[in-house]
């Protein structure tokens, strides 16, 4: 793994725990708003779309989840 690849996946992890701990604290939408970030710099990253198929749960938004827990599976 180069030492830019490295770096990059560190980030990430970062803003996923960052994530997950608003996610905790029933913040919902900064939490989807991390795990959005996340997806932009890597569009099938499973965590953060497990994640935002668990918010769309918690919000009653089945079908969304559905669809983004399949993606994550997929991934």
């Amino acid at each position: 793994m180069s030492n830019n690849s490295f770096k990059q996946s560190h980030q990430l992890q970062q803003l996923l725990n960052q994530g997950i701990q608003h996610h905790q604290q029933e913040n919902y939408d900064e939490a989807e708003r991390i795990y959005a970030e996340i997806l932009q710099q890597r569009p099938k990253h499973p965590d953060a779309l497990h994640l935002l198929g668990l918010i769309a749960h918690q919000q009653d938004d089945q079908k969304k989840a559905i669809t983004l827990i399949k993606k994550a599976i997929k991934s």
